[in-house]
């Protein structure tokens, strides 16, 4: 486990989660996608910008980004 500025990189995951929808209640519905094999060298600023540029590419809006 490596600490990088203010998120801890245990492995080499990164997990996105995206708002798809509101249920009943109007509590957001996730859909996550996980990537694997992302560098342990890479920084929180370059994890934020790689879910950036895949959030884009979706069209939906990330509400979480985690590096596991």
């Amino acid at each position: 486990m490596r600490d990088n500025g203010t998120s801890i990189i245990e492995g080499s995951k990164l997990r996105l989660a995206f708002q798809v929808d509101l249920d009943e209640q109007v509590n957001p519905v996730l859909k996550t996608k996980t990537f694997s094999n992302i560098k342990m060298e890479s920084t929180t600023d370059q994890l934020f910008q790689v879910a950036q540029a895949i959030s884009g590419i979706m069209h939906l809006p990330a509400k979480q980004n985690r590096a596991q």
